[in-house]
This record gives structure tokens, C-alpha cells and sequence, in this order.
């Protein structure tokens, strides 16, 4: 299937590793010319050398702060030089919502609250109003937001619930100018840092972590873990042209990890 996208121009946040990482290469792999960006320069150089060479396309990368407003203007501008504008917009950068830090009432600090609402919150918030004044004005675009299925946890439910509740507020306020917002809802996913998400599970349940890992597999309808190339593909076809009629949605994609039965 030829999803349209040669040509598009995308900036995807986070892109330095895991999902956004296989985002990035997913869509330069389509034909788009991409932006990825991340706080460490370094590594994002060499992501988008990798890429860049994996796809033959147009991978640019950029340093920035997603919990910085002038870190998060300069990142627009850059990219709007290097690409000639952007078309698609994938807000990802956060911290992984479950397995890297303490998360319950007695345990959770003001810092990660605000770190949190910062980032992922108002930096992706920040980040679609930069993009949709672009949209607006050549009256197509995407965006997407990637949000979470942790649900339980202090910090990281009340900022996957409000980043649902922005997906379909975007999706009303800019549907009129054929600019679609979806919210993709991972579970647990096969990353890079997979091994010490279970390490930090392991020391805080007093479970093995190949045992948690067979238990989060056993979860899922699918019985094994989500891969971040399949969280990929979905977020391409979102982004094409073809997905044109799919807004304002939040799609679970852990593998059948969420029981629940939307209506």
C-alpha cells in the first residue's frame, strides 16, 4: 500500500530512541522528509545519520526541551528551515509512563507532577499550536500524540487522560481545515529499555523480571509484547492521507492489553 506520504514533512519529538525512533524511520521510510529532536545533541546527530542512511530520506536532527517554550520556538523554526515547513506533527517526547520511576500517592513528588504537566502535558500542547498555524494556513495536517494506557499510576494517568482529552479538543477546534488529531495508547512495548524497566519493577514487586515479562506478555490477547516498529506503522497510516476520516480518536495499540469496551 502506498500510503502518500513522499514528501511529507514531519518533526517528531522524542525521537532518539524507542517509539519515536521507530516512528521516525517509518515514516522517512514512506518518502517523508523527517525532523527528529531530543535534550541530548549527540545522540540525536547520530540517530539521524542512522536514519537517514537506513532510509535515503531527509533525516534532520535537532536538540531540544519539550518542557521549554524558547527551546520548543527554536525547534520549529530550525525545522521549518531545514524542511520548508511540516505538514506532520508526532508529540512523543515524555518519560516512560510505568517502570522507571515511583508513581503511587505516598510516593510521588511535586517535581515529577510538575516535570510531567511540563513536558508531556503543556509541551504537547505547545508544540500543536506551533504546528497548526502552518496547518491551518495550507488547510491539511496531522497530529499525533502519543499517550499511554497507564491509567493507575499518580503522574502518568492524569497526564494520559488530559492528553486524550487535548486529542479530541484539537480534533473539533482544527477538523474544519483537514487537519486530523488521533491519540495512540501503547502498553507495555519492546524498547531499548525494556531490561531496566523490568529491573525497577523486579526490586520494587520482588518478582523475577523474565517472570513479569511472561506475565505482561500472558496480558495481552496477542499473549507477547508490542513491538515499537508496530506502534510505527499504525502512526504512519494515521498520518496518511488515507487516514483522512479517522479524528478525535484515542486506538489502544498493546496488543489487546486494554480489556475495556469503548461505546
Amino acid at each position: 500500500m502506498n500510503l502518500q506520504l513522499n514528501g511529507k514533512r514531519a518533526l517528531i519529538t522524542g525521537g532518539s530512541r524507542g517509539i519515536g525512533k521507530a516512528i521516525a524511520y517509518s515514516l522517512a521510510s514512506e518518502g517523508a522528509k523527517v525532523a527528529i529532536c531530543s535534550r541530548n545533541e549527540k545522540d540525536i546527530a547520530t540517530v539521524a545519520n542512522t536514519l537517514s542512511k537506513a532510509t535515503s530520506s531527509t533525516v534532520y536532527g535537532v536538540k531540544a526541551d519539550m518542557g521549554d517554550l524558547n527551546s520548543i520556538e527554536e525547534l520549529f523554526s530550525k525545522t521549518r528551515t531545514n524542511l520548508g515547513g511540516i505538514d506532520i506533527l508526532v508529540n512523543n517526547a515524555a518519560r516512560v509512563s510505568v517502570g522507571t520511576t515511583p508513581d503511587s500517592l505516598l510516593e510521588v513528588t511535586d517535581e515529577l507532577l510538575r516535570y510531567d504537566f511540563e513536558t508531556k502535558m503543556l509541551g504537547y500542547v505547545r508544540a500543536a499550536r506551533e504546528a497548526a498555524h502552518e496547518m491551518i494556513q495550507n488547510r491539511w495536517g496531522r497530529i499525533i500524540n502519543i499517550s499511554g494506557m497507564a491509567g493507575s499510576a499518580i503522574s502518568a494517568g492524569m497526564r494520559n487522560i488530559a492528553l486524550v482529552s487535548l486529542t479530541k479538543s484539537l480534533s473539533e477546534e482544527l477538523g474544519p481545515y483537514g487537519i486530523t488529531t488521533n491519540a495512540i495508547l501503547p502498553g507495555f512495548v519492546a524498547t531499548e529499555d525494556r531490561k531496566v524497566r523490568l529491573e525497577f519493577l523486579s526490586a520494587k514487586t520482588g518478582i523475577a523480571p523474565e517472570i513479569l515479562e511472561s506475565e505482561t506478555a500472558n496480558s495481552t490477547s496477542l499473549k507477547r509484547i508490542v513491538t515499537s516498529k508496530e506502534i510505527a506503522s499504525v502512526v504512519a497510516y494515521l498520518c496518511s492521507p488515507l487516514a483522512q476520516s479517522i479524528t478525535g480518536e484515542a486506538l489502544s495499540v498493546g496488543g489487546g492489553g486494554n480489556r475495556t469496551i469503548p461505546y
